[in-house]
């Protein structure tokens, strides 16, 4: 149970503290041209990311912090009832 709520708290604390966007080196190579020897010497076109992250609104950030404190709570009821009710 332990092992799990580190888990758990290790996964919460990187989706804080994550740095949104791309790192450097994600924009590093988006932005590199790709211009492999094309017929009549046209390089590629530029390729545009997959996915763009937009910086989140305060109601995704609120509704994720609701969302870890939720799943502690049934996480903190689980253990309790594992190791103090478990006489019943």
């Amino acid at each position: 149970a332990t092992g799990g709520l580190l888990v758990l708290l290790a996964a919460m604390t990187l989706s804080v503290y994550k740095p949104w966007g791309m790192t450097a080196y994600g924009r590093r190579r988006a932005a590199r041209t790709y211009s492999p020897s094309h017929p009549g010497g046209e390089a590629a076109p530029r390729r545009e990311p997959i996915f763009k992250a937009d910086k989140p609104g305060w109601r995704h950030f609120v509704g994720i912090h609701v969302a870890h404190a939720v799943v502690i709570v049934l996480l903190s009821v689980a253990v309790l009832h594992i190791t103090i009710m478990h006489h019943h």
